[in-house]
């Protein structure tokens, strides 16, 4: 409190108190702030400037002045312009999307996860192995059934058969599947971030971000292929002389996933393969193999034929 004359009047003292790289940007920030025309320190002692101006609500205030946003500044989904759409954000900073999320991935707990090899669309048989998280080995979260050389054998002469039918599918097709994959994935990502955190020992925030860049590797593949892919590239030459640029598959690829990234990079090997017309027989990284089959199920469902994609 402070004694005056008249009176005993309450008193608060505003201090910031920090180390000199946290308070110098504060200070300046401060006089930025309060210094400016429209400050509220300023117009305070402005006599012209009545009091219901002065409390009135600076969002209602916005939304006067601005009833739609700026066109020059693109929403989130379309930061890539024409090229791409972006991939979808969770934002982990708002308490309700929170809750929300933990109750999606807890409903995806419930079920029992099985990775299986894929011969053709065929599922085959194999020793069966306990899938545990990396965390927790009590817990277990799924099981795998490995294949053995025969399958892996068996799936090369069905890739390596169907390769010529699958090069000549155009490519506007190939990228309208490698699209319809983005949405199935983003739909998907309760499920996805679930095996993640789970089989790989990702946080959340890790496995929001692994999601989103195996949704844009899907979109990012589809743009490059309709750009490359539709038509011949026409090069400059010299006169009476004329250069096409074309580009074609080469057969068929084995995609080796790594355990760190089991989701994005697993997704963008085997996009840029496909998206470029040619076969893939994808292999698991060993420690995450249900992340693995969930994703190829759900490139399948998207269209890409289950001869191609083992």
């Amino acid at each position: 409190t402070v004694e005056t004359d008249h009176d005993v009047m309450p008193c608060r003292v505003y201090a910031p108190v920090g180390g000199y790289d946290s308070l110098l940007p504060y200070l300046v920030r401060r006089l930025l702030e309060n210094g400016a025309n429209t400050s509220f320190i300023n117009r305070i002692w402005d006599e012209e400037v009545s009091v219901k101006q002065l409390i009135a609500d600076p969002v209602e205030q916005l939304l006067v002045i601005e009833k739609k946003p700026n066109p020059r500044i693109p929403l989130p989904e379309a930061i890539f312009g024409t090229a791409r759409k972006n991939s979808q954000g969770i934002n982990l900073n708002d308490e309700k999307v929170m809750a929300q999320l933990l109750i999606d991935i807890e409903q995806a707990a419930q079920r029992q996860y099985h990775a299986v090899p894929l011969v053709a669309g065929e599922e085959k048989p194999g020793e069966i192995q306990a899938v545990v998280a990396p965390y927790d080995h009590q817990q277990e979260i799924g099981s795998v059934t490995e294949a053995d050389a025969g399958t892996v054998k068996e799936a090369l002469n069905v890739a390596v058969a169907v390769y010529p039918e699958w090069e000549k599918t155009p490519a506007e097709q190939r990228a309208q599947m490698l699209e319809k994959a983005a949405e199935l994935l983003q739909q998907h990502h309760a499920e996805l971030l679930l095996l993640v955190i789970r089989e790989a020992g990702k946080t959340i925030p890790d496995a929001v971000s692994e999601l989103r860049e195996a949704v844009d590797f899907c979109r990012y593949y589809a743009a490059q292929i309709r750009k490359d892919f539709t038509k011949p590239l026409v090069m400059q030459g010299t006169t009476g002389e004329q250069n096409d640029l074309q580009w074609w598959g080469r057969g068929v690829f084995g995609s080796i996933s790594p355990w760190n990234f089991p989701l994005a990079i697993f997704t963008g090997q085997l996009n840029a393969a496909l998206a470029a017309g040619n076969c893939v027989i994808a292999k698991p990284a060993h420690q995450t193999a249900l992340v693995s089959h969930r994703v190829i199920s759900l490139m399948h469902e998207a269209g890409i034929p289950p001869q191609v994609l083992q």
